[in-house]
């Protein structure tokens, strides 16, 4: 029996560059949901700048596992805390929020990226390690950011704007950690995160050098399952986008043919990454049809 089978493939890299001698990293993502049925408006589309990043010390290099799906289970609404019922109304302005998260390199397990989705009422803007990676707004549907990281200790710091004439207001995060076994770890929002009741825009806040200590706990506005929260789970957008790829066979095929030969077919591909920078990890998304 004869089918016609073609192949489209997604690959999102994250790679470090080498400027003025240190070594900073760049990754860029694109996510496009237009064509997903789950939402009916585009989600935020964002280039990260470079990361600085200490000299290497883990000897492994990435394991290739199956992708592994993210969503906001386990994880919390948090605010500020100004308002002590949970969805209550809240100042305008912008609040922060911060998270550092230490994974030692052992045994050639080392932190590599990152995949984040996170969703707030108003509006956010993401930072990793001092730079911002990305930005957002709305509470019904995620953004999604893919960032590198440093091997050990990594600052995750959120800006959430509640926007005027104000009212509730509260911000949901997961971060998956990918290690270069390919392991993962999952951090959520939740009451174990640092914040100030108070604009912090003055304070150099989001650098991982800053001192938070004397900050406060978050306070849970409500966990996102069960319809215990005002907002509930954002929906999500997907992982990464077709829109670039296009739908290849083998050239024994031609185009507009309707059937093609059965049986196995093979495809490679190379990506030659430039002496100025070096691979961190990668994404990618395969789609096949069939006729």
């Amino acid at each position: 029996m004869l089918h016609k089978l073609e192949v489209a493939v997604s690959i999102l890299l994250a790679t470090g560059l080498a400027v003025n001698g240190a070594v900073v990293l760049n990754c860029a993502r694109d996510v496009d949901s237009a064509n997903d049925e789950m939402c009916n408006r585009p989600v935020h589309s964002t280039t990260t700048p470079p990361i600085p990043l200490p000299t290497s010390t883990c000897n492994s290099t990435a394991t290739p596992t199956p992708y592994q799906t993210i969503n906001f289970s386990n994880t919390s609404w948090i605010w500020t805390g100004e308002n002590p019922t949970a969805g209550g109304a809240n100042p305008i302005g912008l609040r922060s929020f911060r998270k550092n998260v230490s994974t030692p390199c052992e045994n050639d397990k080392c932190a590599r990226c990152a995949t984040i989705i996170a969703a707030v009422d108003n509006d956010y803007q993401l930072y990793v390690n001092g730079l911002s990676v990305g930005n957002g707004s709305g509470w019904d549907l995620a953004g999604v950011h893919y960032v590198p990281l440093r091997e050990q200790d990594n600052v995750f710091a959120f800006a959430g704007i509640n926007v005027p004439p104000g009212g509730p207001a509260g911000f949901v995060a997961k971060i998956l950690v990918h290690y270069s076994d390919g392991s993962t770890d999952s951090i959520g929002t939740d009451e174990t995160w640092r914040t100030l009741p108070r604009d912090t825009s003055a304070l150099s806040w989001t650098s991982p050098n800053f001192d938070d200590s004397a900050w406060g706990r978050a306070k849970s506005q409500g966990p996102t399952a069960n319809g215990a929260s005002l907002w509930g789970a954002p929906k999500l957008p997907p992982a990464l986008s077709l829109a670039d790829a296009r739908w290849i066979w083998t050239s024994d095929v031609n185009v507009g043919d309707a059937t093609a030969p059965v049986g196995t077919r093979f495809f490679r591909t190379t990506h030659n990454v430039n002496g100025t920078k070096r691979a961190v990890c990668a994404t990618a998304v395969i789609d096949a049809y069939v006729s």
